[in-house]
């Protein structure tokens, strides 16, 4: 009958005890068999398990590996005086299991839940551990595995593993609502940690520190005060995979401070307060296959980290960048296969090197695509930087770096955009469908070739102050509403090569305050004008050029000493050549000029294939060769053979005339030696040598 009594009574009491908080109420638990109360219990060495049941809570076993020592079924309420169950310093096999642990917190002092100290073989499972300072602390204990026990509204940590714990399982746990950090381990090993819950801590849910070679594998971490999950100081060779993150105060993983050979794959970080994933200080990580998105700053941020491989990761719809780098002078980072749109900026690429960003997918952002800050020798290939909301692919004091392969299509401003940017090379890019093609301003020695600027609203290729640049076999047809290449603000010393500038709504190629530029072998059909130089564009030469079908072929204007030779001006609406006022001491030799301006095949003087309002120019060289005149190409019975007998008179104001119109058209020559900027075919040699001495492996 007493029996009966204290039974009922205590029945009673358990309904007085404090539990998990109202707003988040703990997570079920495995059915459980009767709790009886129990005082703290304390094991302090391998005989300590023989003392009196009533002191140590043992139902069962002897403390071997088959039959380990069992503590379970208790309610135990600590006081604030003392642990609620304490083991330490044994090596046997022990079980702690279904036991109500509380109120370790409160009284003189804070003290834990279930404290394991020097005390390995444990196996620690469904218990509830509440309003201790640690809800289960392991301290130099090895071996030992944390299952399915639910850690919630303790002052400190929920589940706390320092001073070589190391070989520990944690496995199924709900850690929650915890003052400080829901998982905390510290100085602890080889540790799998997964299928978790860790949700509503103050700091991070999970935590690591000079904690290496352990897995955290399909974790919910949730709604934590600070990171999700964070590898702080000296954490390496970890694998992080298929854990969710999500809705944290800051990041959703950050991985900083020292650590290296971290491998983060399949997990999802997205709805965090800063960054999906962040890695500072720490080399040679993977990451793969990572979902990273709907965060309130950025996807992926990287800073001062080098030789890390980061792959097929989905960084969008982040209200920053979806991917951000920062200070990585060695570099060495691999960047390939990610998809990083709908975000403020796709990639952003600051003061780093040595890098190979490829077949990337940065579509659809806000602003840029890539924009790339102080990059020296990264290779950019097969990247997709299109639909953006402004510039699809961004250099800036960019040195060295080969751009190739790339697509930057429908951005509303640029396709690309090269400021301040010195010996870059680039190669086979797709520009089309922008406000430009490509924009370059201040930016010297670098190399165009092989791309396909088509089809934009303004300009195909845009120089602003830029100088000793080489331009060849670009495609630059099809601007609309402007030009096909644009030299201006004292762009100087470049090499136009090969290009095709046709069908573009006004000039193939324009030249403003723009001189000493060599222009040579390029096409520029079906313009307003094929080429115009204009606003003191002086001292440059025009060799090998096509321009027709045009309305006019070339116009000069208030520009002078210009060479212009070998280029064939024909079926051009109005002039073949307009030299309009202020266009002084240019010279025009074997030049030919076939039906502009509407001329049949007899010379008419007041309807000519060109017209001259300028000063002082020359229509045939110092060597007495003029040009080919369609409509003048007959009589040459006097001497020297070759050359027509009669002057070909030029309309407009300046009087100027051919004195020797050639008969036939002249065959071009390698090298011009009378212009006085001599061409010499080195430009692809120069190409291929630097292309070979920078060449980078692919991921």
């Amino acid at each position: 009958m007493v029996t009966l009594i204290v039974a009922l009574l205590f029945a009673a009491s358990l309904s007085l005890l404090p539990g998990p908080s109202s707003d988040v109420p703990p997570a079920p638990v495995p059915a459980r068999t009767y709790l009886a109360p129990h005082n703290t219990i304390s094991i302090w060495s391998n005989g300590g398990f023989l003392a009196s049941n009533s002191s140590t809570g043992i139902s069962n076993g002897n403390g071997t590996l088959s039959n380990p020592y069992i503590i379970e079924n208790w309610v135990i309420n600590s006081n604030g005086s003392t642990f609620g169950i304490e083991i330490a310093n044994t090596d046997e096999y022990y079980i702690i299991r279904n036991c109500h642990i509380w109120n370790g917190s409160g009284g003189v002092g804070n003290w834990n839940g279930i404290e394991i100290n020097n005390a390995d073989n444990g196996y620690i499972a469904g218990n509830d551990c509440y309003n201790n300072s640690n809800g289960i602390h392991l301290y130099g204990a090895d071996n030992c595995d944390v299952v399915n026990n639910h850690c919630y509204n303790n002052t400190v940590q929920g589940i706390r593993l320092d001073q070589s714990s190391n070989d520990c399982v944690l496995t199924g746990n709900f850690v929650s609502n915890n003052n400080g950090y829901g998982f905390l381990l510290l100085n602890s090993n080889n540790c799998t940690m997964s299928n978790n819950t860790v949700s509503g801590n103050s700091y991070d849910g999970m935590c690591l520190s000079y904690s290496n070679n352990s897995i955290l594998d399909n974790n919910s971490v949730e709604d934590n005060g600070a990171d999700g999950i964070n590898l702080g100081t000296w954490c390496c060779n970890n694998t992080l995979s298929n854990n969710t993150c999500m809705n944290n105060s800051v990041k959703g993983i950050d991985i900083d401070d020292i650590g290296a050979n971290n491998t983060l794959t399949y997990n999802t970080c997205s709805g965090n307060a800063e960054d999906g994933i962040c890695i500072s200080f720490s080399d040679r990580n993977t990451l793969s296959n990572n979902n990273c998105s709907s965060n309130t700053m950025r996807g992926m941020s990287f800073r001062a980290t080098d030789n890390n491989t980061i792959s097929n990761n989905n960084c969008s719809y982040n209200d920053g960048d979806g991917m951000y780098f920062y200070d990585s002078p060695i570099g060495d980072n691999i960047i390939s296969n990610n998809t990083c749109s709908n975000n403020s900026n796709g990639i952003i690429y600051y003061s780093s090197s040595n890098s190979t960003l490829f077949n990337n997918t940065c579509s659809g952002n806000t602003g840029w695509g890539m924009f790339l800050s102080y990059p020296t020798e990264n290779t950019l290939d097969s990247n997709n930087c299109s639909y953006n909301g402004d510039i699809g692919l961004y250099l800036d004091h960019a040195s060295n770096n080969t751009l190739s392969n790339n697509t930057c299509n429908s951005n509303t401003n640029y396709g690309m955009d090269i400021v301040l940017s010195s010996q870059n090379i680039l190669t086979n890019n797709t520009c089309s469908d922008n406000d430009e093609g490509i924009d370059i301003m201040g930016s010297s020695l670098n190399i165009l070739g092989g791309n396909n600027f088509s089809s934009n609203t303004y300009y195909g290729i845009y120089l602003q102050g830029s100088f000793n640049n080489t331009l060849f076999d670009n495609d630059c047809r099809g601007m609309t509403g402007g030009y096909g290449i644009a030299l201006t603000s004292s762009s100087n010393n470049n090499t136009l090569d090969s290009n095709n500038c046709s069908s573009n709504g006004q000039y193939g190629i324009y030249l403003w305050i723009s001189s000493y530029n060599a222009i040579n072998n390029n096409t520029c059909w079906y313009n307003l004008r094929g080429v115009s130089f204009e606003s003191s564009s002086n001292r440059n030469t025009l060799f090998n050029n096509t321009c027709s079908n045009n309305d006019c072929g070339m116009l000069l204007s208030m520009s002078t000493n210009n060479s212009i030779a070998w280029n064939r001006l024909c079926n051009n609406t109005a002039d073949g050549i307009l030299a309009a006022s202020g266009a002084d001491r240019n010279t025009f030799w074997n030049n030919t000029f076939i039906g502009n301006n509407g001329v049949g095949g007899t010379y008419n003087p007041a309807v000519t294939q060109a017209e001259d309002s300028g000063a002082n120019n020359h229509w045939n060289s110092s060597s007495g060769f003029g040009n080919y005149w369609s409509d003048l190409t007959s009589p040459d019975s006097v001497p020297p053979s070759g050359i027509v007998d009669w002057s070909y008179n030029l309309t407009g104001f300046s009087g100027s005339m051919d004195y020797y119109p050639l008969t036939t058209p002249s065959p071009v020559p390698a090298v011009i030696p009378e212009f006085s900027v001599i061409i010499v075919p080195i430009v692809g040699l120069m190409l291929v040598a630097l292309i070979v001495s920078r060449t980078r492996k692919r991921p």
